[in-house]
């Protein structure tokens, strides 16, 4: 399973045991991106929010990641079930109605004849001149977009498409099934037809003859669109267009039911009756479906706030009191720590200064200016045990070492560490 970018849900986690001062921890799924999509893998957990807590006497960031054991029931590239139905939070009644919807949504799908494809398109070669309405919609788009040119040398340019177009168009008659207005050469049209009607209102005064070759344009485009739209409603079994003041009022239903100053039970009430209202076209219903869907997931997850039930809870209060039981020695041996880091950096320190004509450090003193600035750490699932990895980026209250130190350690074990610039 995948999700994409963006899909994420947070966790809270109050600790029992703090770790570096810190009480509660906030987590999100680990996701890594598959190279060329944007389909995302789940990895494990990591922490969000940039938590900061105590240190050595000293703030610190800190940021946490959590990889189950890869020989689990769910391993890694497996995806996580954060974030991503909600099925277990919802009440019972909202299951049934997301069951309706779902069925609902699915008479309505087998309804619908297939969405065009290329070999349709295709067959609009058979119909016309294919090749000249093309080459002339994309010099007109060409010309629009050219910024730099006036309006009137735009005019000029594009008279001689204009009228390519008239003559294309002028005496086309179309076999029922290409009648469609879903299809690319449909949007062709209502763009040209946008284009027409600018130029037939604002060409310039003393250039009659483009006026109106995009008057004869735009009529041509206003009938072939009406009807294209008139048979995608009878291909729909729709019995007439909206109205006016019915469009206008769908459109603003619409936007009501996008707009979050809303509670989502009124945004769903207000889908409810776009999808019952027969003149609405089932694709667009099929949407108002989703939409539904979303919303109603959306509230279950709301209603449980930070504490979103986790499949993995127990895997993750464990390693999170691990982790903090290593931090805790950590911080305890503040002194122990600090001395080894001195040990095994002050010489290349010392070295790095003097190639760069500065004085050398003590290490009594560099030891009084050391100060952790932000910790990482990993902890891994390994047949049933956590080993969690900690990094501590260190930096002096001077500014004047070489770069960042780092000192690397498995837990709190002394044996297993490692200090590098």
């Amino acid at each position: 399973m995948r999700k994409k970018l963006g899909d994420e849900s947070i966790r809270k986690f109050y600790l029992h045991d703090k770790i570096a001062d810190i009480d509660s921890l906030l987590f999100i799924d680990d996701l890594e991106k598959i190279e060329g999509t944007d389909d995302l893998m789940f990895a494990g957990y990591r922490t969000c929010g940039n938590p900061v807590g105590r240190l050595w006497n000293n703030p610190i960031e800190v940021s946490v990641r959590i990889i189950p054991d890869a020989n689990s029931e769910k391993p890694c590239g497996a995806i996580s079930t954060w974030g991503i139905d909600f099925d277990d939070m919802l009440m019972d009644d909202d299951k049934a109605y997301i069951s309706s919807l779902l069925a609902k949504a699915e008479r309505i799908g087998e309804s619908i004849p297939p969405h065009p494809d290329e070999k349709m398109e295709r067959q609009y070669r058979y119909a016309l001149d294919i090749d000249g309405f093309n080459e002339s919609f994309e010099a007109l788009e060409e010309i629009n977009r050219s910024y730099d040119r006036s309006f009137e040398e735009k005019c000029r340019m594009a008279q001689q498409h204009i009228a390519r177009l008239c003559e294309v168009l002028s005496d086309v008659h179309l076999p029922e099934e290409l009648m469609r207005d879903d299809t690319v050469f449909a949007a062709r049209l209502s763009e040209l037809r946008r284009i027409a009607q600018v130029l037939s209102k604002s060409a310039p005064k003393n250039d009659e003859t483009l006026k109106s070759q995009a008057t004869m344009l735009f009529e041509i485009l206003e009938r072939a669109v009406s009807e294209m739209q008139n048979a995608t409603l009878r291909m729909f079994e729709i019995e007439r267009r909206m109205t006016a003041q019915e469009l206008e009022t769908h459109k603003q239903m619409l936007a009501e039911s996008r707009s979050e100053a809303l509670s989502i039970e009124q945004r769903i009430e207000i889908l409810e009756k776009i999808c019952d209202n027969p003149l609405v076209r089932p694709d667009e219903k099929l949407e108002c479906i989703s939409e539904i869907v979303t919303l109603i997931k959306r509230r279950a997850k709301e209603r449980f706030g930070d504490n979103v039930p986790s499949p993995d809870k127990a895997l993750i209060e464990r390693h999170l009191a691990s982790i903090a039981k290593a931090v805790e020695a950590l911080d305890v041996n503040h002194d122990v720590w600090c001395k080894r880091v001195v040990e095994e950096t002050i010489i290349p320190i010392n070295e790095c200064r003097g190639n760069n004509d500065r004085e050398y450090l003590s290490k009594e003193h560099l030891l009084t200016t050391l100060f952790a600035e932000r910790m990482e750490v990993v902890s891994k699932e390994q047949n049933g045990t956590s080993e969690c990895k900690i990094d501590i980026y260190l930096s002096d209250k001077d500014r004047s070492l070489p770069g960042e130190i780092k000192l690397t350690t498995i837990g709190s074990d002394i044996e297993r560490t490692r200090v590098t610039i």
